[in-house]
């Protein structure tokens, strides 16, 4: 057993690389890793390209039941390549109503493995600065490809709310008084 209880998070590359920085500034899971210092310890579990169909497959080699006493919570934070278009990626894109019951079935899994539902937090897909990135596409020369991650939050923030699963809605959390913040309302 840990000395330290363990916050698990899960999810794709907005997870795996979360420990970085950008521009001199912690990412979140840095952040949140120096914030629990000495209080929980911070595992990373992000896989850059998954989506909730890909993590679901892999979610109890990540998490068993014999871990359940040690976990304090366990981040989901999925849905950006589950939003790709799926004429640009078929592989990553998963339709809105199967993403929706991939994260119920996920949290229908930590359930079973004896993680109690207050120590689940679900993370809506992150927020879009379409200017940037219509600039960065261009750029690059590929087509822009998160423009449903909008309509993926409205679909499955009720379901979460019907499941009792604690939940942050990130893109209207970071967005609110931006003024794109109006077309998620």
């Amino acid at each position: 057993m840990s000395l330290y209880p363990k916050v698990i998070l899960i999810g794709d590359a907005t997870t795996q690389k979360s420990f970085g920085q950008h521009n001199n500034i912690n990412s979140w899971g840095a952040a949140l890793s120096h914030r629990l210092t000495r209080k929980c310890d911070v595992y990373n579990r992000g896989f850059s390209g998954y989506n909730t169909h890909m993590t679901k497959q892999i979610l109890p080699e990540l998490i068993t039941k014999g871990i359940s006493l040690e976990v304090a919570v366990v981040v989901i934070f999925l849905g950006s390549n589950d939003a790709i278009l799926e004429e640009c990626s078929p592989k990553q894109h998963v339709p809105v109503l199967e993403y929706k019951a991939n994260l119920k079935e996920m949290a229908q899994y930590l359930l079973t493995v004896s993680i109690l539902r207050e120590k689940i937090i679900l993370i809506t897909p992150p927020p879009l600065d379409e200017e940037k990135w219509e600039k960065e596409c261009t750029a690059k020369a590929i087509i822009s490809i998160l423009r449903a991650v909008p309509k993926y939050l409205l679909e499955v923030t009720p379901s979460i709310d019907e499941a009792r699963i604690p939940s942050l809605p990130s893109i209207l959390t970071v967005c609110s008084g931006h003024k794109q913040h109006q077309a998620f309302r």
